[in-house]
């Protein structure tokens, strides 16, 4: 259950979790809304306008099911070996990544 893995999260975090407060319950909300996966209804014609590149596709697909975003993987592995843990606030989710790219 989405709740009890926002509580063990917190009880338990390490480098490289999330520390965003809920996450698990805002992902489980956001991807409950009317239309959140009507970018998956998408008709393939083979056309750039209707063509979802592989890289964009997998993240956001990994995203949506709250997995570990690969294409960040090494990036935090490599930060974290090297005691850059920025107060913990990279992690696999990447949520880190997509929140402070925005920002820039």
């Amino acid at each position: 259950e989405w709740r009890a893995l926002d509580d063990y999260t917190a009880a338990n975090w390490q480098p490289g979790d999330t520390k965003i407060r809920y996450r698990e319950s805002i992902r489980f909300v956001s991807t409950s809304q009317p239309y959140a996966g009507r970018w998956l209804d998408t008709k393939l014609d083979g056309s750039n306008a209707t063509t979802i590149p592989d890289d964009i596709f997998i993240g956001e697909l990994q995203r949506r099911n709250g997995l570990h975003l690969s294409q960040c993987r090494s990036t935090v592995t490599r930060a974290l070996e090297l005691g850059d843990t920025v107060g913990g606030a990279k992690d696999y989710h990447g949520d880190w990544f997509l929140n402070n790219a925005a920002r820039r």
